[in-house]
C-alpha cells in the first residue's frame, strides 16, 4: 500500500519484537535488549536510506519504540500508517 502510493519501504529480515509484551510483563532488561537490537535495525536502514521515519500498523509497538528511541537519544520517528496514509489523501 504504501510502494504503491509512493513511498519507498525497506522491510529487514532481521526486525524482531520491539519489546513490549516483555516490557509489560515486568522483564525490562529482556524489554531493553529487544528494542535496542530492533532499534539498532532500524536505526541502519533509516542511516542507509536517508528516510525520517519508521512506519507500523501496531500502536504500542510505536509507543514501545518511541519510548526508546527517545531514551537512547535516536532522532527517529515513529508513525502509524494511518498517520502516513491520511496525509496522503
Amino acid at each position: 500500500m504504501l510502494k504503491r502510493l509512493g513511498h519507498d519501504v525497506e522491510f529487514r529480515a532481521e526486525q524482531t519484537c520491539c519489546g513490549q509484551p516483555s516490557f509489560n510483563s515486568g522483564q525490562w532488561d529482556v524489554a531493553r535488549e529487544g528494542a535496542i537490537r530492533a532499534l539498532s535495525v532500524f536505526h541502519g536502514a533509516l542511516a542507509r536510506t536517508g528516510a525520517d521515519y519508521v512506519v507500523s500498523s501496531d500502536p504500542s509497538c510505536l509507543l514501545q519504540s518511541g519510548g526508546w528511541l527517545s531514551r537512547e537519544g535516536k532522532p527517529i520517528l515513529p508513525l502509524q500508517i494511518a498517520e502516513v496514509l491520511a496525509n496522503d489523501a
